[in-house]
């Protein structure tokens, strides 16, 4: 029996089987992954859920996509989740020590890209959460 996606939302639909053997079924189920995130984000708020556990599984799956991490940032802004974005934020930077994109190794003075810190501030301004100054290397 061919593996199912079954992650994405109970589905039980076979993956299909490439030539190319296991990396286009992972492709597409990545590919799937990424359009129902969007498609719950754009939902109402009873799909959050399972939208930030998407993201927060494609983030882990690629670390180094600004892209997925912006996309879960908005969502705990979406959802006003001070705790839900410091937490994005420390699995980011952690992320990046991981990858050695830094030297620093105080998981809370890891630089955010500054498009990325930019997003963050605007965020917690509008949620409520940890203060502007809350910044890496800030005291």
């Amino acid at each position: 029996m061919p593996p199912t996606c079954a992650s994405i939302a109970g589905c039980t639909t076979p993956i299909p089987r490439s030539r190319s053997g296991g990396a286009a079924s992972c492709a597409l189920h990545k590919e799937a992954r990424l359009k129902l995130a969007g498609l719950l984000a754009e939902g109402p708020e009873s799909g959050l859920a399972r939208v930030e556990e998407l993201y927060s599984a494609l983030c882990g799956e690629d670390l180094d996509n600004e892209h997925l991490w912006t996309a879960l940032f908005r969502i705990h802004e979406r959802t006003g989740s001070s705790l839900g974005l410091e937490s994005a934020v420390r699995r980011f930077r952690d992320a990046q020590v991981e990858l050695g994109t830094t030297n620093v190794t105080d998981i809370d003075r890891v630089p955010l890209p500054p498009n990325l810190e930019r997003l963050v501030q605007q965020i917690r301004r509008r949620i409520g959460g940890a203060t502007a100054e809350h910044t890496a290397g800030g005291d």
